[in-house]
């Protein structure tokens, strides 16, 4: 997607303005807004408006459509993302993409390039671990290949799992701010000081891939400094052969990857009203990509007669604590109402979606009514308390009827 200088095509944030786009992505995986002094406002003047990193992103991506083929809207979308891009940052570019937007990890889509390439010589129990090297560090994944029959085809299909991913994290390697639109040019000292732990992580019987704008220069520095291990010739178009495959094998319903999901756990009581965690998302799941997880757990709890709010709590694998959900009731409960809970999920596809609804479909939940460009609930963040319904839709599928009851609540994990 990228020129090859690094720069970004389309003309955020002001007219004629060019961005770095390793720039862009570390502020998307950091999860923070813009900070350089020159995009602040001086004072006593009116902020500016300045596009986020997600914004910045969906314009170079419509610029490439727009240079490659000149129609935005028939053209089928794959963004490839680092493993390290959170939730709210998958949901950020996918709503703000073209209609019918698929993301895809870059580590997957290399992998899948690579079995493509190499299936012929693809042994039962092979492995294979995929450098990843960027500006601010290089991310390790290591795959087993999984073998699937279809339509009279082999397919080798890589499994993502989370404790074989790794994220090697260096100061930026930029030798200093570049002049705009000049080649960049990287300070591999910054680098060098991380060989040692990233040739550890991949010591072992899998094969290598070495992908990222830094694989020219990891490679010949690993080459140098490790010269009994054979480092492979670095894939420049994997990741881009990678995500064209996804779409293609997801147009034919053919496999594509699988990816085992971060278990998910809702905390409530048992019949005997004992308190026990309950899976939602069981541990080692794995799930097609593209494909979703949706399962439905009828009167998974209660709520009892004299409650105003109904308070959830979550834990998942890959993070640390709790998590606390509070969704108010439209009143007060008179009675004890068991309430059915929807939980849908996808890999590279931003939040967890868990609807909470009663079981006998009265409308006791409340909530803001919002309308979704992809006909997906938005839910809260996980830090207040709102809360929203499933979407009222006019007839044109956009919009509120008047005075909808709600009868669900929906929320993001």
């Amino acid at each position: 997607m990228a020129v090859c200088d690094g720069w970004s095509r389309a003309v955020p944030p002001t007219p004629g303005g060019r961005l770095l786009l390793a720039t862009v992505w570390q502020r998307l995986i950091a999860g923070e807004k813009w900070q350089e002094p020159q995009w602040q406002s001086p004072d006593g003047l009116p902020t500016l408006n300045k596009p986020t990193p997600a914004e910045c992103l969906t314009a170079e991506v419509v610029k490439v459509l727009k240079q490659a083929s000149g129609d935005t809207a028939s053209a089928q979308v794959v963004l490839a993302i680092p493993n390290e891009l959170p939730e709210e940052s998958q949901e950020s570019l996918l709503g703000r993409l073209p209609a019918g937007a698929r993301l895809i990890w870059r580590s997957v889509a290399a992998a899948m390039s690579w079995a493509e390439v190499s299936a012929s010589h693809i042994a039962v129990n092979k492995q294979l671990a995929v450098l990843d090297a960027g500006l601010h560090g290089v991310e390790i994944s290591v795959f087993e290949f999984r073998r699937q029959e279809l339509d009279g085809q082999m397919f080798h299909v890589p499994v993502r799992r989370g404790n074989l991913l790794r994220h090697v994290k260096t100061d930026a390697l930029l030798a200093d701010s570049p002049a705009p639109f000049s080649r960049f040019h990287p300070k591999l000292a910054r680098l060098e000081q991380h060989l040692t732990e990233i040739s550890a992580a991949v010591d072992g019987p899998a094969d290598l891939l070495a992908c990222g704008p830094m694989a020219d220069s990891l490679v010949v520095l690993l080459r140098r400094r490790f010269p009994h291990i054979e480092w492979p010739n670095p894939d420049a178009s994997s990741v881009a052969h990678g995500s064209c495959l996804f779409a293609w094998r997801l147009a034919r319903g053919w496999p594509t990857y699988l990816d085992v999901l971060p278990s998910l756990e809702l905390f409530t009581t048992n019949r005997y009203r004992e308190p026990e965690w309950f899976s939602v998302i069981p541990a080692d799941f794995e799930i097609a990509g593209g494909q979703e997880y949706a399962k439905r757990f009828p009167r998974i709890r209660a709520i009892r007669a004299g409650t105003g709010k109904l308070e959830n709590w979550l834990r998942r694998s890959n993070e640390a604590g709790l998590r606390k959900h509070t969704i108010d009731l439209a009143r007060v409960a008179r009675s004890e109402v068991p309430v059915d809970l929807q939980v849908n999920a996808k890999s590279a596809c931003g939040f967890a979606r868990l609807e909470v609804s009663p079981t006998d479909g009265s409308s006791l939940l409340q909530g803001r009514r919002h309308c979704h460009a992809r006909n997906v609930g938005i839910g809260c963040d996980e830090t207040n308390a709102s809360n929203i319904t499933r979407p009222a839709r006019t007839p044109d599928g956009c919009g509120e009827r008047h005075n909808p009851a709600p009868v669900s609540a929906l929320f993001r994990f």
